[in-house]
């Protein structure tokens, strides 16, 4: 039987629940760094000249080689899963030596019959090595601010820099949208520079959405002890006839979009094809402008990556998204605001 046709009934709300029922069993195995919610990451080797998933390439016992986000993708037959992210890829026959306590199953057995399959990727974590970064290098605005140009702060005798996303309004006052650890709970000045002279752009509003329940956001789908990081922030902005709606270096934003529990599908996430050995990205593509960065382009990976547990909470963002066709996402510290 395809694997893709037996599991492609399962919804982005049967991942949600699943991943929840089994996180706890999941985050004790010692080798798990993190999980998300996606479709099956397939090997390349596992794919025929033609692209296609090769016949019993998936549901054998024979021992496969490391699944890493380098040497795997999502292709059109791609189903529905778990994702768990191991810091070391261990076979089951050097866990079994261990006793086999760390062995991350391939599925996961709901209550009502349901089965959910996992698909483990090794993904170690990286430290992102502290970068000084010089001002006078960077695309400040001549005569007009907006998204993609940088934010400059004081605080605690620290200088700050971060990245305008866009320019947003609550019917009756602009503000420019950032990250809330750039802003902080209000009343911080914000400034920037055009030409060679630092000037005030704004004040810190103190309207902020920080770590929000993820029941309360994605209403209907319910997961205990779940938070997610939103991390915005808004900049009261001074004079408005400074500022563009454009995003430097993208162009004009169009219409809003709204993504709730009733439109958001896991079509969203990139498909790729496999040309002379390297992945080809059709959909899911993502991009940004970062003041530092400059122009940064991704694309969608998976949902409500599950990277952290403090207190009993546990935290996700949104959208988990990787560089473009397997290559590394240039992100650097000044890019925090910057809008995908």
């Amino acid at each position: 039987m395809d694997p893709y046709s037996k599991f492609s009934h399962l919804s982005i709300r049967d991942l949600v629940e699943a991943r929840d029922q089994f996180h706890v069993h999941l985050m004790n195995k010692k080798n798990v760094v993190a999980t998300a919610i996606g479709r099956y990451l397939i090997r390349f080797s596992d794919l025929d000249k033609t692209g296609k998933l090769k016949p019993n390439a998936v549901g054998t016992n024979v021992q496969k080689p490391k699944r890493t986000l380098d040497n795997s993708l999502v292709i059109d037959t791609s189903w529905p899963c778990v994702l768990v992210f191991v810091e070391k890829w261990q076979t089951e026959v050097d866990l079994l030596k261990l006793g086999g306590e760390n062995i991350v199953p391939k599925t996961i057995y709901m209550p009502d019959g349901r089965v959910v399959p996992i698909c483990i990727v090794e993904a170690p974590k990286e430290e992102a090595p502290a970068v000084d970064i010089d001002p006078d290098r960077l695309r400040f605005p001549d005569n007009l601010i907006g998204g993609g140009f940088p934010l400059l702060m004081h605080s605690q005798g620290v200088d700050w820099l971060a990245t305008v996303g866009c320019v947003v309004a609550d019917g009756h006052r602009y503000y420019a949208l950032t990250n809330k650890h750039v802003t902080g709970e209000g009343g911080e000045l914000v400034y920037s520079r055009f030409g060679a002279d630092r000037r005030r752009i704004g004040v810190a509003s103190g309207k902020t959405l920080g770590k929000i329940d993820f029941s309360r956001l994605y209403e209907g789908w319910t997961s205990r002890d779940l938070l997610v990081n939103c991390d915005i922030g808004l900049v009261e902005i001074d004079d408005l006839n400074r500022w563009k709606t454009d995003v430097v270096g993208l162009g004009q934003i169009g219409e809003l979009f709204e993504l709730n529990t009733q439109n958001i599908d896991l079509g969203m996430i990139a498909e790729h094809t496999l040309k002379n050995g390297k992945k080809e990205s059709s959909t899911g593509q993502m991009v940004a402008w970062g003041a530092v960065s400059g122009r940064m382009e991704g694309e969608l990976l998976a949902f409500f990556y599950r990277y952290k547990s403090v207190g009993g909470k546990d935290y996700v963002s949104d959208f988990l998204i990787s560089g473009r066709g397997g290559q590394a996402l240039s992100v650097h510290h000044g890019d925090s605001g910057a809008l995908w």
